[in-house]
């Protein structure tokens, strides 16, 4: 069968811990569930049931803030602002984010298929800041991935450097910030233009020897771009291209402004940075 190249791995990105800052890699090991250690813990807000996810950010843009970092261990160390660490597998982590966030959580490290989560409206989160409890919609977590992980919706999330790099020509840093984004995989696509991720959608995408993925959906984007991440600063505008130019249909019939794509695994692999990136049946 013909395949079409699009581009070559450009950053790989995992999230061990859901809301925190992540960690860049040169080479992840990816199964069926996704990026093996990503979004493999979350916390429960003890008052609600609802999982803590910066969607919400009235309530957890503070996540935002926190350094994830799985160790050969295999225990997820976190690091705080005022650079103390812990591990989330010690029997005080819960006690320590609930005071740092100043609400009750518990660590969780297996999804529930009932979670839910809070999903703030994005255009009200821009118009009335972070601090406000803007309306909201709840919504289950992981309807599109394999049980136990706390991925949005695919298990595999990610963007094309076309699409980035026009998200940052109108962003206030100049330049397309991957932290606000959150992806799995950043494909470099010099010769394909903006947005281009929305061709692939029901193809499979051939990633370096072993690994292959099937592109399902668009990625629809919440608040959690506009917030601070890290030392990064917050900015309201880097939504604004694609309100204009990228709204595409999601789930229930949904029309949402939106960057990149989800993907489920098709076969396992290791993906390394500067692996070949190929579709196969290119949609017309």
């Amino acid at each position: 069968m013909n395949e079409q190249t699009v581009g070559s791995i450009r950053a790989l990105y995992r999230y061990p811990v859901k809301s925190m800052l992540g960690e860049s890699h040169s080479r992840l090991a990816v199964d069926t569930s996704g990026v093996v250690g990503d979004r493999a813990i979350a916390l429960i807000d003890k008052k609600t049931g609802k999982l803590v996810t910066a969607k919400q950010p009235a309530l957890w843009k503070a996540m935002l803030k926190l350094q994830a970092s799985l160790q050969e261990d295999g225990k997820t160390a976190v690091t705080l602002p005022s650079g103390e660490q812990f591990v989330m597998q010690d029997e005080h982590s819960a006690q320590t984010l609930s005071e740092y966030l100043g609400r009750s959580v518990e660590v969780s490290f297996a999804r529930t298929q009932d979670i839910e989560m809070e999903r703030a409206d994005p255009n009200e989160v821009i118009a009335n800041g972070a601090d406000d409890l803007v309306p909201f919609e709840t919504m289950l977590v992981g309807q599109g991935a394999p049980d136990g992980t706390f991925v949005d919706y695919g298990p595999i999330h990610l963007i094309a450097t076309s699409s980035l790099n026009r998200v940052g020509d109108h962003s206030l840093a100049g330049v397309g910030e991957p932290a606000r984004f959150r992806p799995n995989l950043i494909i470099d696509t010099a010769e394909l233009g903006p947005y281009c991720e929305n061709q692939w959608i029901g193809n499979t995408l051939n990633i370096g020897d072993h690994l292959v993925v099937k592109i399902i959906l668009p990625t629809p984007r919440c608040a959690i771009p506009t917030l601070e991440h890290g030392n990064t600063n917050s900015d309201r505008t880097v939504l604004a291209p694609l309100i204009k130019e990228n709204i595409q249909p999601f789930l229930e019939g949904k029309r949402l402004p939106s960057l990149g794509v989800y993907a489920t695994v098709v076969s396992a692999g290791v993906v390394a940075i500067g692996d070949t990136c190929s579709i196969k049946a290119l949609s017309n």
